[in-house]
């Protein structure tokens, strides 16, 4: 089952960072989003807290 995606783009020499996501219709409002986000930034930015 393909729920969405989501991508982090990170530019160190710029400090900077893009987060885009993209969630099917049906998984809407469900925290699928807000869940891979987190994770997804915690693994590459070696984040321990994310608010």
């Amino acid at each position: 089952m393909f729920v969405g995606c989501v991508s982090l783009r990170v530019t160190k020499s710029d400090h900077q960072a893009e987060l885009g996501y993209w969630v099917g219709r049906p998984f809407g409002g469900l925290g699928f989003a807000t869940e891979a986000a987190k994770r997804i930034v915690y693994d590459q930015l070696n984040l321990e807290n994310l608010e």
